[in-house]
């Protein structure tokens, strides 16, 4: 009795330390391991961790395995045994390396169920494997596949998504799986079968939005990682309005509302406020207010509604934060006006308790909450910035320079391509010669896209200028009146020989088709954006 009762025991702390020594014999659901699993007896085989599945049962002998989609499993034999799948995995590779353990792969896309049986002897050559050279004769060269041309874009690459839910374009050549995450160290993600779309949503919070992207391959190889920014605005907000009744709309954060009157229009109507980022900087010395603007536009049935019978009040809500480096005494409405392309105020009443501007309008484009620049404040990136003056730097102390959101400052080369971006220097902030020293030379500022064509003194061609410096062709007398008008000709700058290193030569312009004048001056709205800074 005795002797049974320690055998009993003995067993009882044999099997507290089988994750370690092996199990014989179990049953897992939903299997999922962090660490190493070695399992079998007389065969030991290891599932590696990170390994998924929707079931896992074996005993001495075979594996039993059922996987779904997006399960990874890989199963190790440090006796490099041959691990044979049976015929009801879609994909299972096995691979017998030169040295070190033979394993076999598993990825699932949809539910199956198999097993998995390991030889009694050693794993010899695979076909398609290359020996080594020399001597009796090399082992196996190890099969590695590893995923390539690795990319992923937020809304088919466009700089700014409404709302949180947004739409990736997937890519990678031999991919079975991916990884996708908000977090650059993909906390809280789980491997899925590899697919070329997916719906997504953002990180919660406003702003700048970065997501994440691996990809694995058959064999168990993972690619470097790739991802890619989006700015993420509030949702667009649209409501219907009953002529005698009116409405009030805002958007989700409440920084911009519209309250419409009883009898504003004379029919029912669609009101509609639509947040984006991408606006054209006002003259320099203002800024836009949380570098957002706002598209309204009412429409009844297919008719846009431009003016009205009783004034609309538009309230726009402000922070602290959203006023730094800038003059709160200044706080304005501005609307867009095509016709001059320039902001033009409209003016409205400060309320600094509850922090909003409320303003009458009576018609609908794009609006927007401005204020002057504190020249007095430290300067931040897009901010300009010039040398103080002093009786010993009267020669350089002219110099104006662009602060960029990567903290270099770039230089305009002349005049001309300074005022293509700003009307005057009124909002030029001065800075100590240590604190300009501090700012290196990131490059040269190039003439803002669709503002004025170029050519140098030894190219007879005439190039639209696009985002970043690309130069565009404008291959005939046609196009360039279709683009720029009839006095197209006064409208061309000449840039030196020595700096057209900053350009590059991109398509050529054909006709209107080719090249959006006013899109290009749209979608470069300062110079950090321009250059993708």
């Amino acid at each position: 009795m005795q002797i049974k009762r320690l055998i009993t025991i003995f067993v009882i702390a044999l099997v507290a330390l089988l994750p370690n020594l092996g199990v014989n014999a179990a049953n897992y659901n939903d299997f999922q391991t962090d660490d190493d699993l070695i399992v079998g007896s007389d065969v030991n085989l290891i599932i590696k961790s990170g390994s998924t599945a929707e079931s896992v049962t074996f005993d001495t002998g075979d594996l039993s395995i059922t996987v779904g989609d997006g399960s990874y499993i890989r199963i190790e034999s440090p006796d490099r045994r041959t691990l044979t799948p049976s015929d009801d995995f879609s994909s299972a590779i096995f691979h017998c390396p030169a040295s070190g353990n033979s394993y076999l792969i598993i990825t699932g896309s949809a539910s199956e169920t198999g097993t998995v049986s390991p030889s009694t002897t050693v794993c010899g050559r695979l076909a398609g494997d290359t020996g080594g050279g020399g001597g009796g004769g090399g082992a196996p060269a190890p099969s590695v596949i590893t995923p390539t041309n690795a990319s992923i874009s937020i809304a088919a690459g466009a700089s700014e998504n409404l709302g949180q839910e947004a739409q990736l374009t997937l890519n990678a050549t031999n991919a079975t799986q991916m990884l996708v995450s908000n977090n650059a160290d993909f906390s809280g993600a789980s491997w899925e079968s590899y697919s070329a779309s997916k719906t997504w949503t953002l990180s919660s919070g406003l702003g700048k939005k970065t997501v994440y992207v691996k990809y694995r391959s058959s064999t168990g190889h993972d690619s470097s990682v790739v991802s890619d920014e989006i700015m993420l605005l509030p949702a667009k907000a649209v409501e219907n309005i009953t002529a005698t009744a009116g409405v009030k709309i805002g958007l989700s954060d409440n920084l911009v509302s519209v309250d419409v009157p009883a009898n504003a229009v004379t029919m029912n109507s669609e009101l509609a406020i639509t947040p984006t980022a991408s606006y054209v900087a006002p003259s320099a010395g203002k800024k836009v207010v949380s570098s957002r603007v706002y598209n309204m536009e009412m429409k009844a049935g297919e008719t846009t509604l431009t003016s009205f019978d009783k004034d609309l009040t538009l309230t726009f809500k402000y922070t602290d934060a959203d006023l730094s480096g800038l003059l709160a005494s200044t706080l304005a409405v501005y609307y867009w006006d095509e016709t001059s392309y320039a902001w033009v105020k409209v003016g409205g009443t400060v309320d600094t308790a509850n922090k909003t501007v409320t303003a009458k309008v009576n018609h609908f484009t794009t609006f927007a909450l401005l204020a002057d620049t504190d020249t007095s404040a430290p300067a931040v990136g897009g901010d300009l910035v010039k040398l103080k003056c002093t009786a010993s730097n009267q020669d350089i102390c002219s110099a104006v320079y662009y602060l960029g959101a990567n903290g270099k400052r770039y230089v305009f080369p002349n005049s001309k391509v300074y005022f293509t971006w700003y009307e005057d220097f009124s909002g030029v902030k001065t800075v100590s010669a240590s604190e300009l020293a501090s700012y290196i030379i990131g490059g040269n500022v190039n003439y803002k896209p669709g503002v004025k064509m170029v050519k140098i003194d030894t190219d007879p061609k005439v190039y639209a200028v696009g985002k970043n410096g690309a130069l565009r062709w404008v291959k005939t007398e046609a196009a360039a009146v279709a683009l720029y008008g009839s006095d197209w000709n006064k409208k061309i700058d000449d840039i030196p020989d020595a700096f057209f290193f900053n350009y590059t030569i991109g398509a050529e312009v054909a006709g209107t088709s080719d090249f959006d004048v006013s899109a290009q001056k749209s979608a470069a709205m300062t110079i950090n954006v321009d250059k993708g800074l």
